[in-house]
């Protein structure tokens, strides 16, 4: 039962091409070992499969960055919740992040960050967007 409703979910709504514009565009431009500040911990998998040259934030829990340190938990939950203006700030600053990586689905997050000239638009396709911190 559990198998067939998953194959269905896999075979009609979820491509193994997500996030590889993004995914890429980072693998050609950015050093190994560069931090990507990504605005969501779902999107981990497909931009580990499509590169894993870079590092991520989160990967498939925060649960992880919550027992660490929750402090900076809560900065990052801020930030991919909107709540933050300050993402140049926290990404950069707090967690040492060269790029971040905005899911186009995001409104708050891209609201902030569009209007804060630190953040360079690198990289844009249909689903994403790649900011360079300067």
């Amino acid at each position: 039962h559990g198998f067939r409703l998953a194959k269905a979910a896999l075979a009609n709504k979820y491509s193994y091409n997500t996030m590889l514009g993004a995914a890429n565009w980072l693998k050609q431009n950015s050093p190994s070992g560069t931090i990507v500040f990504q605005s969501d911990w779902s999107m981990f998998p497909m931009l580990f499969y499509h590169n894993s040259q870079n590092y991520y934030l989160t990967g498939l829990d925060q649960t992880f960055m919550y027992e660490y340190d929750k402090e900076k938990y809560r900065q990052w939950e801020r930030v991919v919740k909107g709540e933050a203006r300050a993402i140049y700030k926290i990404a950069h600053d707090s967690f040492g992040a060269s790029y971040l990586l905005l899911e186009k689905r995001t409104p708050a997050m891209l609201f902030w960050a569009n209007r804060d000239n630190r953040l360079n638009r690198v990289y844009e396709d249909s689903e994403a967007i790649v900011y360079k911190l300067d």
